[in-house]
């Protein structure tokens, strides 16, 4: 880690895409730039979203390829899905891609990259672990995070989210995706087409409730096609675990159209709501509360007292700005 500058132009906090954009562009143009990243650079689209969900996407492709080339006179015999193989191609493409993100490259573009949790000491300086950057202006860039949602028994149960999916090493014999929007449809088909047994649960009447309705209809019959089964308009009431022949399997209890029924899955992703990493008050480094204008001192640690989840209404609540991927 570089030593400070005794004042720099522009601190971005968050080397995500927006954080890495802004650095490099201002480094561009003359500034003296610094990029505080307490994690992964790259942030959620090389790490969690854009780079390994496209990965994946092409693996389930060519699974999908395999299995109807016998309809285009095409025998393929003996072949099979390898998970663990399919996951390993996916970490290749994205260390690929890491390095055109990495703090090597972001130096020689004349950006100083600082590693660690940053937080506001006063209007105009960031302290990170050891050091303290001085700046004229700081933009906060530290994207969004999979929202909890309040639905009883999950959080104790567990589940996966886009940040965790991918960590994978085996693939779920069965599989319960919650929200059927871009990210939950684009993974449903993807783990469907690899050969797991899934289900989309969305509690809207239909799938892609932001999308036109006849897209909607057609990647529903997509993925109906593809062996997604797909239950609308339900209400997931709890969601928890027990034991059965000697592996931890989850239930979700859930209501649809005035009847009750049971969802038995080995994972359970939450394929909707997004949450700010950032917040309109927050906490600086000594602990006092500060909030409103971006002129006053505050952190990259939100505070916990004024952090609400998401509720889940349905993949209605999601941002425009996600996008669905290869149906």
């Amino acid at each position: 880690m570089s030593e400070p500058s005794s004042r720099y132009d522009l601190v971005v906090i968050g080397a995500g895409p927006a954080g890495l954009v802004a650095a490099a562009g201002a480094a561009g143009l003359g500034a003296r730039v610094a990029l505080v990243e307490r994690h992964k650079m790259g942030g959620d689209c090389l790490n969690y979203g854009c780079v390994p969900s496209k990965a994946l996407l092409r693996a389930a492709r060519a699974a999908a390829a395999v299995r109807e080339a016998p309809s285009f006179g095409v025998r393929v015999e003996g072949a099979r899905v390898d998970f663990p193989a399919v996951m390993e191609r996916l970490r290749r493409v994205r260390d690929g891609i890491a390095v055109h993100d990495s703090p090597e490259r972001f130096r020689g573009l004349g950006v100083e990259v600082f590693l660690g949790e940053a937080s506001f000491a006063n209007a105009t300086s960031v302290a990170v672990p050891g050091k303290t950057l001085e700046f004229r202006k700081a933009l906060i860039a530290t994207g969004a995070r999979a929202a909890p949602l309040p639905i009883p028994g999950l959080s104790e149960t567990g589940f996966l989210t886009n940040e965790s999916v991918f960590s994978l090493e085996s693939l779920p014999a069965r599989l319960a995706v919650i929200g059927a929007g871009p990210v939950g449809c684009e993974l449903a088909q993807a783990f469907a087409r690899l050969g797991a047994q899934v289900v989309l649960l969305e509690a809207l009447p239909r799938i892609l409730p932001r999308e036109h309705e006849e897209a909607a209809r057609r990647v529903r019959a997509a993925l109906e096609r593809d062996g997604v089964t797909i239950l609308a308009g339900a209400k997931i009431e709890r969601v928890s675990s027990r034991e059965a022949s000697g592996k931890r399997e989850k239930t979700i209890s859930l209501e649809q159209e005035g009847s009750r029924r049971e969802i038995v899955a080995d994972e359970v992703l939450a394929g909707v709501g997004r949450a700010t990493r950032a917040a309109s008050t927050w906490t600086t480094s000594s602990g006092r509360r500060t909030g409103g204008s971006s002129r006053r001192a505050t952190s990259a640690r939100p505070s916990s007292s004024r952090t609400r989840p998401t509720p889940w209404r349905g993949s209605r609540s999601r941002t425009r700005s996600s996008r669905a991927g290869s149906a």
